[in-house]
């Protein structure tokens, strides 16, 4: 019988991590009798051992740490999993939920960076790596290039079931009336539940009627006040009697919630693998997922799909729920789900002997006799109560050649966007005329993972409307009509390119025949965007929308607001200690006095001539990770609603103050 020692204490800091090991001990349940190991877990608390029995499986040991200590001294630990301890590194598997802050740099300080990326190599260098996705092992092998060599795919499958008898009565406990979707998640600045705030307020303008639930903790050590920061912000939305947050509820409380929401909502920035999601899988429920790659690996039926930073593509998916709904049922998933709980058993068993094949059997039934004495004794004093209710990177300067056949048409080192456009290579601009009807174009990338955008600055030549379609192995990533002039076109370049990505661009006429459409390339941005994502952007009773990466545009699509004579914007400032600047473009009345103040500094004063001005600021370092109130001020009379001569905000953006960052 093997011997898996699992380091474990019940957290409610990250709830995530609990329900991933007793899942995993669950699915020891669904091997063999003769392949089922010994979990033994190593902990001081009884209340994370009585945690772990309620899963019942019967092959679970306790030890604490002084005795683990004393078996790894001796050489006695078969398996530990899933973080290193000092000197059992040959011994250990570990395992990586995600790279979030990676991707997610704006989120997290430099140190805390640092600290997990030696974290990071800590784990990769052990026996053995699990991850939970293919996303997560590409992001191994790409981000730790040559280091990850041992890397296995576990995905892991929810084993916890609603109490069917119980679902009404919760509903009632949290005084929830009428139908209402779930999402589920911790209240974390990368969970996203400002997208999911905005899609109401937009569902509501449209008139139509949905209640969402959140639950999970309001406790995210990045940003205190977050959660009663959303709280406000769904007030001045006018959504607050349609959003309820109830906060970190008991397991099976939240378990009976998704059994009786309509469906469930995953809007979350960034995952390694979405307990949520199984749970809800689970459970035979339909899923709404941002369009993270990971949740399309994970979702493969039953499921909507909506770009992450856009509320209006998850107002409109709901919309066409609420369509749906009136002619029937939403489509269940048709999987038989314990496939996917037994693969978790399997491929986890199948890592272990992998990586860590058996030892001579003598020396493991010396090991087992001797951590079985230890676990009895701490066995025989454990007092069988329930568990506790729990109430309660950065990327390197990459070079990018552009080539045409064999013919190199750019190359430059990658650039942040700059102003209301974007810059060029180091290089400079280049120009080709592109006449055929389809051209492949190849651009190599020293580093390109999801989140990496190409922005095309095009100059369509035709006088007649065309209908451009650029694709990249099959996947669309622009299509629309493009008349003749200057064009800018934003590229999501998808998880899992490595190296080469080609372009194929085809034309259409009106018909939807082949139609020869000549543009010129004016210019190309590679990289992933410096725009700090989730921010809200408050105009008074208008509220911008975020566009892909470069900004953000009213809800109707334009991109000016009339604000003055005052107006605020309320935005969440980036929490990494890289230099960030507040880019505005404003026009003002001609001979108007503005200005720009946050808290009681002003920043900016100038006297408007009457046109549009690009306005950059530097946010002060004391706004890192806080809520920050801009205000726009114009001492001219506001004139009638729309009229072009008053103080109009054509754009907003966020973006790294210099290109090196």
């Amino acid at each position: 019988m093997r011997q898996i020692v699992i380091p474990f204490e019940l957290d409610d800091s990250w709830i995530g991590g609990a329900y991933y090991i007793r899942n995993l001990i669950s699915s020891m349940k669904l091997l063999p009798e003769t392949e089922q190991p010994f979990i033994a877990l190593i902990s001081e608390r009884s209340e994370s051992v009585a945690f772990i029995l309620e899963t019942g499986y019967l092959h679970i040991g306790w030890i604490k740490h002084a005795e683990f200590e004393v078996l790894a001294k001796d050489g006695q630990v078969d398996v530990l999993f899933p973080i290193p301890l000092e000197g059992q590194e040959a011994r250990t598997i570990s395992w990586i939920p995600d790279f979030q802050e990676l991707h997610l740099p704006y989120f997290f300080s430099e140190d805390e960076i640092a600290r997990r990326r030696d974290h990071h190599r800590r784990r990769i260098a052990t026996a053995g790596l699990i991850v939970s996705s293919e996303d997560v092992r590409k992001d191994a092998e790409t981000l730790f290039e040559g280091e990850s060599k041992n890397v296995a795919v576990v995905r892991f499958a929810s084993f916890d079931t609603a109490n069917l008898d119980r679902v009404e009565l919760v509903r009632q406990k949290y005084k929830i009336s009428g139908p209402y979707v779930l999402c589920a998640n911790q209240v974390w600045l990368h969970k996203n539940h400002i997208v999911v705030i905005r899609a109401m307020s937009l569902l509501k303008a449209m008139n139509i009627d949905v209640t969402i639930v959140f639950t999970g903790s309001e406790s995210d050590y990045r940003v205190k006040g977050y959660a009663d920061f959303l709280k406000r912000t769904a007030t001045e939305w006018g959504v607050d009697d349609r959003v309820r947050f109830l906060g970190f509820i008991p397991r099976q409380d939240q378990l009976c919630l998704i059994k009786g929401a309509r469906y469930i909502v995953q809007p979350s920035l960034f995952e390694g693998w979405s307990t949520v999601i199984e749970d809800a899988k689970s459970m035979g429920k339909f899923v709404v997922a941002s369009d993270l790659a990971v949740h399309k690996e994970q979702l493969t039926e039953a499921s909507r799909f909506f770009f992450r930073n856009d509320p209006q593509d998850l107002a409109d998916v709901m919309v066409q729920i609420e369509r749906h709904e009136r002619e029937g049922p939403l489509p269940l998933p048709k999987a038989d789900y314990s496939e996917a709980q037994r693969r978790f058993s399997n491929d986890f068993v199948a890592a272990v002997e992998r990586f860590l094949p058996r030892t001579d059997g003598r020396e493991q039934v010396r090991a087992m006799a001797r951590l079985r004495m230890f676990s009895d004794i701490n066995m025989s004093g454990l007092s069988f109560v329930a568990a506790p209710s729990l109430e309660g990177g950065a990327t390197q300067n990459n070079v990018l050649t552009l080539h045409r056949g064999e013919q190199i048409l750019f190359k430059g080192r990658r650039a942040a966007l700059a102003g209301l456009g974007w810059r060029e290579g180091v290089e400079g601009e280049f120009e080709s005329a592109l006449p055929e009807a389809s051209v492949p174009l190849l651009i190599k990338h020293e580093l390109l993972r999801g989140g990496t955008t190409m922005l095309l600055g095009l100059r369509a030549l035709s006088g007649e409307a065309r209908r451009l379609r650029i694709a990249r192995a099959g996947d669309v990533l622009f299509e629309g009509p493009l008349v003749a002039g200057m064009h800018l076109l934003e590229l999501p370049l998808l998880a899992g390119v490595a190296a080469n990505v080609p372009l194929d661009f085809t034309s259409s006429d009106a018909a939807g025949q082949p139609s020869a459409l000549n543009i010129a390339l004016q210019s190309l941005t590679v990289g992933v965007p410096a725009l700090y994502p989730g921010v809200v952007v408050n105009l008074g009773a208008e509220v911008a929308r975020p566009m892909l990466s470069h900004g953000w545009s009213n809800s109707e699509g334009a991109h000016v607001w009339s604000v003055a004579p005052e107006a605020e914007l309320t935005f969440l400032a980036p929490l990494d200690e890289r230099q960030y600047d507040l880019i505005l473009l404003l026009r003002g009345h001609a001979g108007a006095q503005l200005s720009i103040r946050l808290d009681d500094t002003e920043l900016a004063s100038w006297k408007s001539n009457g046109i549009a001005e690009k306005i950059s600021l530097s946010l002060p370092p004391e706004c890192r990770g806080r809520i920050v109130r801009v205000r726009l001020c114009s001492d001219a009379a506001l004139f009638a609603p729309g009229d072009p001569r008053n103080l109009r905000l054509c754009a907003i953006q966020i973006w790294l103050a210099s290109a090196s960052d």
